[in-house]
């Protein structure tokens, strides 16, 4: 009797792990809900996640509910006809997505949407998409992309160090590319900017090594700072006509950039536009520009009585022409070639940081005129030992 209850107890344990576990597994199982007003989702355990229904999702500002279940969980998704928009931070971290199905007649991806999807190689955008959100696909896997011709502006960071990034091509209606959108995208070799874009944002284009060549149509009005500072395989740069300021470092540091084409409509250019560029040869001024006038790699301006900056390739002696009244601020900061230089009696003042960093300068001689010498004019100077301040 005693062992007959015995048994009967192990019986009914057996039971009651199986249905603690049965409920485990079938809760498991269960991975679905909702993700929009008419949306719903399910996710197999295959790592397929399908999204149906109609209209919006949800923007989710960390996570999707998805996310839970690990973020390795997903590993395709498929996204239904009648779905109009993805949410931000829809898949987001999403570390083993490798395929996604996107429907036609979706019209926008939100912000950081496919953010960190490293496996994520390709995707096929509808040209029923008008908008990408910021961070869309920054430190994403993707190889290749083709921004459809619905799409009028590249958000901020949209492809933001995606380091596999090698063909882009952009839609005819982007009308501006904001900051960082192609940031360290170092694959990059060249790259075509549609006619009706009118605005390159700051670093747009920044740290892409790879980059060799760029072309730029004539409605481009704005390039911001540090664009292209950064792309070490840049060969040569025309800037637009209707482009009207050169900002702070928008080619700075580009190693390689051996010729620079200046436009006509250009009023003001910074003078480390072009710092660290120290294979730069050949800089053309438009014989149509008002404002400036280049010579033996020195760019000044239209007269000739000012030094904007000299390209950093010069070296041996250099010798300012009369007609300069001023050296500006940072003119020949970096030049670490020029050995002597002479500043003419014609000259009244010296810019900040001048001749900073011209670590093989060992004689300058100063016009008796000059009444004004910036701050750190000739610091970091390593060869140069002494020379006369005038009177």
């Amino acid at each position: 009797m005693k062992k007959r209850f015995l048994q009967l107890i192990l019986i009914l344990g057996v039971i009651m792990i199986l249905i603690l576990f049965t409920s485990i597994v079938t809760t498991a199982a269960t991975t679905s809900g909702t993700c929009g007003d008419n949306l719903t989702w399910t996710l197999d355990d295959n790592g397929k996640l399908t999204i149906s229904g109609t209209g919006s999702m949800e923007n989710y500002s960390t996570s999707a509910p998805w996310s839970m279940y690990s973020n390795a969980s997903v590993k395709y998704v498929v996204i239904s006809d009648g779905v109009t928009s993805i949410g931000n931070n829809a898949f987001k971290g999403q570390i083993r997505l490798s395929s996604v199905k996107l429907p036609n007649g979706l019209l926008y991806i939100g912000d950081n949407a496919f953010s960190s999807c490293i496996y994520l190689t390709s995707i096929n955008i509808p040209d029923s998409v008008i908008g990408i959100g910021k961070g869309t696909f920054s430190g994403s896997g993707l190889q290749s992309v083709y921004i459809p011709d619905n799409v009028q502006e590249i958000g901020s960071r949209s492809f933001y160090s995606c380091s596999d990034l090698s063909s882009v091509k952009i839609g005819n209606a982007v009308t501006k590319i904001d900051e960082y959108a192609f940031y360290n995208c170092t694959r990059i070799v060249s790259i075509t900017i549609p006619n009706k874009v009118k605005e390159i944002g700051n670093s747009a284009f920044s740290s892409c090594a790879g980059l060799k060549t760029v072309t730029m149509p004539n409605d481009v009005e704005k390039i911001g700072e540090y664009a292209f500072g950064g792309c070490s395989s840049l060969l040569s740069v025309k800037i637009p006509d209707s482009v009207k300021i050169i900002k702070t470092g928008t080619f700075s540091f580009c190693s390689k950039l051996q010729s620079v084409t200046i436009g006509k409509g250009i009023k003001s250019v910074n003078n480390n536009a072009f710092s660290g560029c120290g294979a730069l040869e050949e800089i053309i001024v438009s014989e149509e520009n008002t404002n400036y006038f280049s010579q033996d790699r020195v760019l000044f301006d239209k007269y000739k009585t000012s030094v904007v900056f000299c390209a950093q390739s010069k070296e041996g002696e250099y010798i300012i022409p009369n007609s300069v009244t001023s050296i500006e601020s940072g003119a020949f900061e970096g030049c670490d070639k020029i050995t002597s230089i002479t500043i003419p009696d014609s000259v009244t003042s010296i810019g900040s940081t001048a001749f900073s960093g011209c670590s093989s300068l060992n004689e300058i001689i100063i016009g008796e005129n000059v009444t004004s010498i910036g701050e750190y004019a000739f610091s970091n100077c390593s060869s140069l030992v002494s020379f006369e301040i005038p009177k």
